[in-house]
């Protein structure tokens, strides 16, 4: 912070509003970060005790920050943002957790999925190649559309990128190698197509085979 004198400013630290928090590093509505962010998720600050993030693993076990029960570490799913370290709750407790917040916001899923259709069907296609033994990774559909110069490659026509799935031109992405024929969820085997386009070749490989089916009537 720049006060025009030399003198080092002290960061002055305030306690957690809520009642039995330990946190002294109040931010926003006089909450601590861990307050807070669950306000804005819930509605609600919930309990005032802070849960522990890295609780000490002895022996293979581990204190969950929920229940504080002493589990083995394959009671906890891994964390993402760790290393491979163990979560700070375990699997019951996430699964309760869940649980309670889809009953608490039963149209959240539904609306984010309406908000988010491409989102959702490439979810869904890393999710069908998971069954189907196939390679896949997480597609950027904009890094696609790029590379093939916004250009539907069944048709060589440009895309409308301001259409809206599911509109006849709206821009989609189509597995070259389907899928159900053996191909991967990967960027080489993705190109830019119209929703017309991609609905018209469906599993078929050869574009020739269905070449009419993309002429306008």
């Amino acid at each position: 912070m720049r006060t025009g004198s030399l003198e080092t400013t002290r960061f002055i630290k305030h306690p957690c509003a809520i009642d039995g928090c330990k946190n002294e590093l109040a931010s926003k509505r006089g909450w601590c970060a861990t307050h807070y962010s669950r306000w804005r998720k819930t509605g609600s600050t919930g309990p005032a005790a802070v849960k522990v993030w890295k609780a000490p693993i002895v022996d293979g076990m581990k204190d969950c920050g929920d229940c504080g029960e002493m589990l083995p570490l394959a009671s906890y799913n891994a964390n993402s943002h760790g290393a491979g370290l163990p979560k700070s709750m375990c699997r019951a407790c996430e699964r309760s957790r869940n649980v309670a917040w889809r009953e608490a916001n039963p149209t959240y899923w539904q609306q984010w999925q309406k908000d988010n259709v491409q989102k959702t069907r490439d979810i869904s296609n890393r999710r069908r190649a998971h069954k189907l033994s196939r390679e896949h990774e997480k597609i950027d559909r904009d890094l696609v559309f790029e590379r093939d110069g916004y250009e539907c490659k069944l048709c060589m026509h440009p895309l409308d990128m301001d259409a809206k799935f599911p509109h006849p031109w709206s821009p989609t992405l189509d597995h070259i190698q389907p899928l159900s024929k053996g191909g991967h969820h990967l960027y080489v085997n993705l190109q830019a197509a119209h929703f017309h386009c991609n609905t018209a070749k469906g599993d078929r490989v050869d574009p020739e085979a269905f070449a009419y089916l993309l002429q306008e009537s």
